[in-house]
């Protein structure tokens, strides 16, 4: 089976930034895409009965 993305999760931290050389380079070697995804929760209300 062929690894056709790596999926990497970032958070604007020092570390998260110093990942993306390492996958950058990985990436060119494995020739896939890369996919960074950043999420955030958000809080909602709670419902009164």
């Amino acid at each position: 089976m062929k690894t056709t993305a790596i999926l990497v999760p970032i958070d604007f931290t020092r570390a998260a930034n110093n990942t993306i050389n390492y996958v950058i380079g990985l990436s060119k070697q494995l020739k896939t895409k890369i996919v960074f995804v950043h999420t955030c929760s958000v809080a909602y209300p709670r419902a009164r009965p």
